[in-house]
């Protein structure tokens, strides 16, 4: 049966962290942070291409979008926006509309992931032949600061999509894009792109399929991972993408097995000193944080953390990524120390990126505050879910997800300043976010109820108000079948005795 300080218990599970691959301030700001005009690399979002031609060759749409994204990564003169993060804000947009993200949505995408250009574009195929039109926006402005053109045929798709980078990086370095100085793209990054394996072209294809029905039919997925995988064992784009999959289904002794193989080609080709290899080692860290081997967790977060530095990468968006992920398996620990001191180094390298005023960092903001309420800091919690609070406003994501879990959470922390007046009335904004959400029959929404049951029982001494969330909260945890049902149940029932005595 849960105890009366259960709801302090569940607001730490109530931020929807980082699912795949989520600090003392000396000073706090508690508005939009306008950006820096320090030397900060230029920040990049590829936006998906669109094809123009027969959908039979849609498919080509996610591959390239995967491949540019992977080869600017490479790329240290630039900062390259993840796809996940992509993903992620445009779910929340779509959220937000209650419908598909539209072409005019663009350059909000690329506000909202911090980004100063997205690099998109479309194309046409026509027998063999494939035209590739390029697009580099500039975000503050939302116009096109470059446009190019790149043909070639289908047999030739995979040496295309490396002209596409390479002429990418040339326009990069006459524009002024994002009032961040042009970068200087070295003999050495620009070799990267074209000295890497080429990809056998029918797995590419297979691979490209998968990626094109990942999030809406994620079984269909893995079938064309794993037939790309049969056409080039080698392939690591397909096998680093089914691992996540597999881990994503909670399929974890196969996606284990599947890591397993992956690790021993890359021994056995020499290739432990490549950032596929941190890549690998950060999803396998996900993976094992995921079945609760804490230590197998961290020693593979360790070693990708080792590499991103020996390879000098440790000033990239991904390595961001990978110390909050850290963090996140410090907070599952309950190190607080530990989990402060990376969110803070997170925090850190992604002010010197620009990416201040991103949804990333409105999230790691919340995840600070957790840590600080969590280690009863509540006025400075407070100041960090106000931060991330601001950055969510000005973006304009109220009717978001993760806007309720914020709002859930300082609610909560004005609970344990004895304030349950602010405390319920954050507790209702949360609701509310919920309810236009339809996720009334979610975890999060039930321990809600059960948070806003205890205030009434406790401190509002009406355990009768307080029976009627109890109840919405045990119905939906037994309709979801949900572990913790019956104590939910026998807690109502304590706060109905309460209610009938009266």
């Amino acid at each position: 049966m849960p105890s009366l300080d259960i709801e302090r218990e569940k607001g730490r599970n109530t931020m929807n962290k980082r699912n795949l691959t989520i600090t003392l301030c000396a000073v706090f700001f508690f508005t939009f942070i306008p950006p820096s005009r320090a030397e900060k690399k230029l920040n990049i979002l590829v936006y998906p291409f669109t094809n123009a031609g027969p959908n039979d060759y849609a498919w080509i749409a996610a591959g390239m979008t995967d491949t540019v994204i992977a080869d600017l990564g490479k790329i240290r003169e630039i900062t390259v926006i993840s796809e996940r993060e992509r993903r992620t804000v445009m779910k929340e947009i779509e959220l937000v509309q209650s419908g598909a993200v539209r072409d005019s949505d663009v350059a909000r995408v690329g506000t909202l992931t911090g980004a100063h250009a997205i690099f998109t574009g479309s194309y046409y195929v026509a027998g063999k032949k494939l035209r590739v039109i390029t697009k580099l926006i500039d975000v503050e402005k939302g116009t096109i600061d470059r446009a190019g053109k790149v043909d070639g045929t289908l047999d030739d798709l995979i040496s295309l999509q490396d002209r596409i980078v390479l002429d990418l990086l040339a326009d990069t370095e006459k524009t002024s894009i994002g009032k961040v100085r042009p970068p200087k793209i070295s003999e050495e990054s620009r070799k990267r792109v074209t000295a890497q394996r080429k990809t056998d072209p029918k797995a590419f294809e297979l691979y490209s399929r998968g990626l094109t029905v990942h999030d809406t039919e994620p079984l269909k997925a893995l079938d064309y991972y794993k037939n790309a995988l049969r056409a080039d064992p080698d392939y690591f784009d397909a096998a680093n993408r089914l691992i996540i999959l597999l881990t994503e289904l909670n399929r974890f002794p196969e996606a284990a097995k599947l890591l397993e193989r992956t690790e021993k080609s890359f021994r056995d080709a020499g290739e432990e000193n490549t950032l596929n290899y941190a890549v690998l080692l950060t999803n396998a860290g996900l993976l094992h944080r995921l079945r609760g081997n804490i230590a197998g967790a961290r020693d593979y977060y360790g070693r990708a953390e080792e590499l991103y530095i020996s390879l000098k990468f440790d000033d990239t968006a991904d390595y961001a990524a990978l110390l909050g992920d850290i963090g996140q398996l410090y907070w599952d620990r309950n190190d607080l120390d530990r989990a402060l001191e990376y969110y803070e180094k997170a925090r850190a390298l992604r002010l010197r990126l620009g990416l201040e005023n991103s949804r990333e960092y409105a999230e790691l903001m919340n995840n600070m505050g957790l840590v600080h309420w969590s280690r009863k800091q509540y006025d400075l919690a407070l100041r960090h879910y106000a931060m991330g609070q601001n950055i969510m406003e000005t973006m304009k994501l109220r009717r978001t997800k993760r806007y309720a879990s914020l709002m859930n959470n300082i609610g909560l922390t004005y609970w344990s300043q004895d304030d349950h007046v602010n405390a319920l009335a954050y507790y209702e904004k949360a609701g509310e976010v919920w309810e236009a959400l339809g996720m009334e029959t979610t975890a999060d929404y039930a321990t809600l109820m059960f948070n806003m049951g205890v205030l009434y029982h406790k401190k509002r001494n009406d355990p009768c108000r307080g029976a009627e969330f109890m109840d919405r909260c045990r119905a939906i945890m037994k309709k979801i079948n949900h572990a913790d049902a019956e104590s939910y149940n026998t807690y109502y029932g304590i706060v109905k005795k309460a209610c009938d005595r009266r």
